[in-house]
């Protein structure tokens, strides 16, 4: 026995018509030809300048790395981050950030982090062997500026290349 609410569904699939469309004399056609610059594979010409892309090889992501560092590396205190740097045998120097909840919530973390890869990627030219760079961020960078924190890395760099 049926009841009120029940319908009978069709197990087939619904015939729907296909609209046709044909693009207009001023749509664009498919073709190659684009307002914007063709996207080229590959790496992009420098014109002589430093490369200041920051690649997965130059970032410390392994907890042993990490304890490593602690435990063999020079230590750097500042004003807004502790330092532990420590030479590789690497082409490449290589930088692992830290920050703590204590120093604010994920968007303030995030916000540090970035502005500290953006130091290091500008500023490898001044690290000038290679070396893992180990930055452990105190609660007073939640109060701390851009170029505040750059000046504390320029120092920290300029201090940490005449300990080696």
């Amino acid at each position: 026995m049926a009841h009120k609410n029940e319908k009978n569904i069709s197990t087939q699939p619904k015939k729907t018509k296909k609209k046709s469309r044909v693009p207009g004399e001023n749509e664009f056609s498919g073709g190659t030809e684009s307002h914007q610059e063709p996207k080229t594979k590959g790496k992009k010409k420098s014109h002589g300048l430093m490369d200041e892309s920051l690649t997965p090889d130059e970032k410390i992501r392994k907890r042993r790395d990490f304890l490593y560092l602690y435990k063999n590396g020079k230590r750097y205190r500042g004003k807004y981050f502790k330092l532990i740097h420590y030479s590789n045998n690497l082409k490449k120097s290589r930088i692992g950030i830290v920050v703590g909840k204590k120093v604010g919530n994920a968007v303030v973390r995030n916000k540090v982090k970035r502005w500290m890869r953006t130091l290091f990627r500008k500023n490898k030219n001044l690290v000038k062997q290679p070396m893992d760079i180990l930055i452990i961020f105190k609660q007073e960078i939640k109060e701390a500026s851009m170029e505040e924190l750059r000046d504390e890395y320029m120092h920290a760099l300029q201090v940490i290349s005449q300990t080696i």
